[in-house]
């Protein structure tokens, strides 16, 4: 999320917290389960109204031994 004013951003599963960020640009990353469901939360720092650009990307890693990885 992003935003011209520091924004919170939490990422909540089944009632708990997975990931959370402060700032202008509050990143998550979390690695996500199969058929998970997801809650995304959103605040004002200061508690003002202000707008917010929020980008959801979801990536699908490619498997790797440990042998390609040392490559």
């Amino acid at each position: 999320a992003s935003a011209p004013e520091s924004v919170g951003c939490a990422l909540e599963a089944g009632g708990r917290t997975v990931g959370a960020a402060v700032g202008r640009t509050a990143r998550v990353e979390v690695p996500l389960a199969n058929g998970g469901e997801y809650r995304l939360r959103l605040w004002s720092v200061d508690g003002r109204a202000t707008r917010v650009h929020v980008t959801a990307v979801a990536l699908s890693p490619q498997r790797a031994t440990e042998q390609q990885l040392r490559a």
